[in-house]
């Protein structure tokens, strides 16, 4: 179990996280986390939340995304929005550092990942 204010780093994907609420926090509703991902970082595989919303706030650098089968890029001040069963994954898209808060809802086991 995270508490808000630790950080969490994968170095093989150059991504850091950051909770800024957990589930404890927020009785489930919500886990938020700041996300930084190295110019070469990214998720490690596409995957599926199937019973979660995740929404991605880009405050710098540019996302890549594949969402099912379409691939986009973001970046500040663009929100994404995941729907439950949707297939995804991202990456830096940039040469800079990627910087984005998530939000997944409900928490569920989100933070045992």
């Amino acid at each position: 179990m995270f508490r808000a204010g630790e950080t969490i780093e994968n170095p093989i994907t150059g991504e850091r996280l950051t909770f800024i609420q957990t589930a404890s926090d927020t009785d489930g509703e919500v886990t938020v986390v700041e996300v930084t991902v190295r110019p070469d970082g990214f998720v490690a595989a596409a995957h599926v939340h199937p019973r979660q919303t995740e929404i991605f706030r880009l405050v710098s650098g540019r996302m890549g995304v594949k969402l099912g089968r379409e691939k986009l890029e973001a970046g500040p001040g663009e929100v994404l929005t995941i729907e439950p069963g949707v297939a995804h994954k991202f990456w830096n898209a940039g040469e800079e550092d990627l910087v984005f808060v998530a939000e997944v809802r409900p928490s569920l086991e989100w933070e045992s990942l």
